[in-house]
């Protein structure tokens, strides 16, 4: 029926297959001048940090993937309503972080 169903589906399954749908459309009129990755990392209510889950370790071993990157696209969004998209521009919940200090 052209409608995605479950969890996730309005704030990362669907931005995620527009951005795509996006991208392809351009592309298909040949009106795409760079490369665009999708790098889709769906393991978040894992219970597994980052490191654990391996996202770290993939991005670490192909950061040619960003060469010349221009501009990164989050698609963790929800829809305010049935006609106005939110526009990330920062993000909340759970910080994986780690910090070196020395000196």
């Amino acid at each position: 029926d052209g409608y995605l169903y479950g969890r996730g589906a309005s704030d990362n399954k669907g931005p995620i297959l527009a951005a795509a749908l996006a991208a392809r459309a351009v592309q298909q009129r040949g009106e795409l001048e760079t490369d665009v990755v999708f790098i889709i990392e769906g393991e978040e209510e894992s219970g597994l940090s980052l490191p654990q889950r391996g996202f770290p370790a993939v991005v670490e071993a192909n950061l040619h993937w960003f060469r010349g990157c221009r501009g990164i696209l989050i698609c963790n969004n929800y829809w305010i309503d049935d006609a106005t998209p939110c526009l990330t521009y920062g993000m909340r919940g759970v910080i994986d972080a780690e910090i070196w200090v020395s000196g």
